[in-house]
């Protein structure tokens, strides 16, 4: 039974090795596969991930339990199989939400709470604040506690999905990075539908 457990282990990770090296070839040639740093739990990315680096290794295992099935037992190759299956897409599912909140972190710097996510949150919702009473028409004192709503929701909002990138062209061009009008006008309307509702 050792002997069958070293050999699936071998194999598991050899065909591991062979999966991350077909990706890394995959993003030198200019494709970078999916991560979501945004929603590192996100179902569709890690059963990307589960099927692309699971194929080889479950495949090798298969081989190794085949070859040394005789001497474990079919009772003992059967648990292993059993094991391999569980064990290779859950080892993956871990890695994949850890690369995923790594790079969250690194990438988006206003993610967790401090003293620069609550300056730019009040940033952001005073821009917000000054946009809205810009427009004409509106009822603003019937509408205050409903625009601090709004306005609020917009600032955190952005912060959870600003860049560092994003922040380095801000802090040097005073004004939105071009790759965030489209982050701009989700948020706004996704906070509008917050607190109004659909419609």
């Amino acid at each position: 039974m050792n002997s069958q457990i070293n050999a699936v282990i071998i194999a598991a990770l050899a065909g591991l090795a062979l999966a991350v090296l077909t990706q890394v070839s995959g993003a030198t040639s200019g494709f970078i596969p999916p991560i979501d740093t945004l929603v590192p739990f996100n179902p569709r990315v890690i059963v990307y991930w589960v099927v692309v680096l699971g194929f080889f290794p479950l495949i090798f295992i298969l081989i190794a339990i085949g070859v040394t099935a005789r001497k474990a037992g079919l009772r003992n190759s059967i648990f292993a199989g059993l094991g391999a299956v569980v064990g290779v897409p859950l080892v993956i599912v871990c890695a994949v939400m850890a690369i995923g909140i790594v790079h969250a972190k690194r990438d988006f710097p206003f993610r967790d709470a401090g003293a620069g996510r609550d300056s730019f949150v009040k940033e952001a919702s005073s821009f917000c604040v000054k946009k809205q009473h810009a427009i004409p028409g509106k009822n603003k004192a019937a509408q205050t506690a409903s625009l601090e709503a709004v306005c609020s929701c917009y600032g955190n909002s952005l912060a959870d999905m600003t860049t560092t990138a994003e922040l380095a062209y801000m802090n040097q061009y005073h004004t939105f990075a071009p790759s965030m009008t489209e982050k701009t006008a989700f948020v706004s309307k996704k906070c509008m539908q917050l607190v109004h509702g659909p419609g």
